[in-house]
């Protein structure tokens, strides 16, 4: 907006701009680590795009979700933002009988988290909007349907959302709790260790070593093409999100092996390695699609 108050076009995007997605329906937005992100909800990709707003007021896609079998925001219609515990999340439902649950993650990647299935108690339809209230233990969603009257809530609880601990550009050792926590490494070749929660472990740019703990953890990889380290990965159970990495869509893709006592996944320039809490290898052949995020 201009000194006279009136509105200046800065910048557009779109697919020639790595803008994959039609039919945009829903907006939101959402401030991570200093940086302005915007959450676009399109229905004719049933997408979910993270674009990036820089000081200069120019776009930059970051990331870009589709529904699949474990989602529901097909032909997505809405999308809103919740903040708690300094960790940001984003709602998203369509014409799909439910919603899903994303938390934004630095450099605008989105993580899934949860999905709800309507059932006959609180069917409402395709979604037309969605509101999030964040209240002391909870977070209050209400969405409008098409095929019911009124307005249908539903409530998340937020008491075990644990922490969110970040790395410096040093040799970090961070350490979470018993909740569900969030832990970012830094520059540095940092020590990440997850305790008894569903943990989210971010490698950094670093040579990494992250260790989940009990439960159901989540390692996030970028591509810097350095060798970190899973330290008791648990099969069927953690899972690991290589995202970041580029265009894999399939376990395929990847390459699995075996070196010092360590099972080894490589793409192309980057490479993890890994092995369970009790020091054994996973074979090759023993890796499977759920093990893994893209």
């Amino acid at each position: 907006m201009t000194t006279q108050g009136q509105l200046e076009l800065l910048d557009t995007i779109a697919a020639r701009d790595g803008l994959w997605a039609t039919a945009f329906t829903d907006l939101t937005h959402a401030f991570v680590d200093g940086e302005v992100y915007v959450i676009a909800a399109a229905s004719g990709s049933s997408s979910l795009s993270v674009v990036r707003l820089n000081p200069m007021g120019v776009f930059f896609a970051e990331d870009q979700v589709h529904d699949t079998l474990d989602t529901r925001f097909a032909d997505a219609t809405a999308v809103t933002h919740f903040e708690t515990g300094a960790r940001d999340f984003i709602v998203a439902a369509g014409n799909d009988a439910g919603f899903s649950v994303f938390e934004l993650l630095p450099g605008g990647m989105l993580h899934h988290h949860q999905t709800i299935v309507q059932d006959i108690a609180w069917n409402f339809g395709n979604v037309q909007d969605i509101a999030a209230t964040v209240l002391q233990n909870e977070v209050q969603l209400f969405f409008t349907g098409a095929s019911a009257g009124g307005i249908a809530q539903f409530y998340l609880p937020t008491d075990t959302v644990g922490m969110r601990l970040s790395g410096t550009d040093g040799h970090d050792r961070l350490s979470g709790e018993t909740n569900n926590d969030l832990l970012l490494a830094g520059a540095g070749n940092d020590t990440l260790t997850g305790g008894a929660g569903d943990d989210v472990l971010f490698a950094g740019t670093g040579q990494d070593r992250l260790t989940g703990g009990a439960g159901a953890d989540t390692f996030v990889f970028v591509a810097d093409g350095q060798q970190d380290r899973i330290q008791d990965f648990e099969p069927g159970i953690d899972r690991i999100d290589l995202g970041d990495w580029g265009r894999i869509y399939d376990i395929s893709a990847l390459t699995f092996g075996q070196n010092g006592g360590w099972s080894t996944i490589e793409w192309r320039d980057e490479s993890i390695r890994v092995r369970t809490a009790d020091g054994n290898i996973i074979a090759p052949q023993d890796w499977s699609a759920d093990d893994f995020l893209f």
